[in-house]
Order: C-alpha cells, then structure tokens, then sequence
C-alpha cells in the first residue's frame, strides 16, 4: 500500500504504507489512511513528531548499533516535516490518502 501526503502549497509526498502509518502514529494521530490535520493542530503534530522520532532513533540505535547503513527514520519523515512547516506557514491542512 501506498500512502499520499497533500496539501495545497507543497508537492504531494508518497511513501510506503507502513512507513506512512508510523509517521502518522508519531505525530499524533490515529494512523488511518485516510485522514488529516487541521491547521491549528499543526504546531502540535511538529511537536510530536520531532518528540517520538528522537525516541524511537534513540532506540533503534541501542537495539541495532551497526544499522547505520540503512535509511533511518528521520530522513524518512523529513519531507512530511517540510510539509508541515509550510502548511503552517500558509495556514492550510496536511492529509493523506
């Protein structure tokens, strides 16, 4: 499954499902495609976001030491990162499908 991030002043974003849904648990949400975040919940999901990718980097880190060669989270979640902060900017609604 894929899953497509959108809002009106950003290119879309697509990922894989899995990778979609935890980005999504870690902003905050429930996770289900599809879905959205409005405006004035924004700033909170950046919160969130940022807050639970450093916990879960903290601790793939202990569990796999050498896995540094795959992509990690962070650079995974960083376009839809950008996403927000322009959606923030422009006032406008983040969704996927």
């Amino acid at each position: 499954m894929l899953v497509t991030f959108k809002s009106a002043n950003h290119g879309d974003i697509v990922m894989f499902g899995s990778d979609a849904q935890l980005l999504i648990h870690c902003m905050g949400c429930s996770g289900k495609v599809p879905g959205a975040i409005h405006t004035l919940d924004i700033p909170e999901a950046k919160h969130q976001l940022t807050k639970r990718l450093k916990i879960v980097e903290e601790t793939t880190e202990e569990i796999h030491p050498h896995s540094h060669w795959q992509p990690n989270l962070n650079h995974r979640a960083y376009p839809l990162y950008e996403m927000l902060e322009n959606a923030e900017k422009y006032e406008d609604i983040v969704y996927w499908v």
